[in-house]
């Protein structure tokens, strides 16, 4: 029980044979031996995307009674020239922006 310990020893050991915690060197030490993940297919992720807005919108559904929200939508509305301008610009540029990244290397 009374030995010494070499700590200035342990420590050196220490240093030769564990990676370095010194982030980039780490961080590297680290990725190399993690296993390469599988890329999820379009299919899949869409199919992941759909799920989650249905329940989403169930869950929305059972703590807003739907006989309520639908009370609360209007019957009619008056579309004026301001309205129809602003609508149909936003439709151009969201039509832009889908064109400009189906046409670039553009991935969300």
């Amino acid at each position: 029980m009374n030995e010494k310990i070499d700590i200035d020893g342990l420590f050196g050991q220490i240093r030769e044979t564990e990676p370095q915690l010194d982030g980039r060197i780490f961080s590297q030490s680290v990725m190399s031996r993690l296993p390469e993940s599988e890329p999820k297919s379009f299919f899949s992720d869409s199919q992941l995307t759909v799920l989650a807005g249905a329940l989403g919108c169930g869950l929305s559904f059972s703590v807003f009674p739907m006989t309520d929200v639908l009370n609360m939508m209007p019957t009619q509305f008056t579309l004026t020239p301001a309205i129809l301008a602003s609508v149909l610009g936003v439709s151009c540029v969201l039509a832009a922006l889908a064109y400009w990244s189906s046409e670039t290397d553009f991935n969300l």
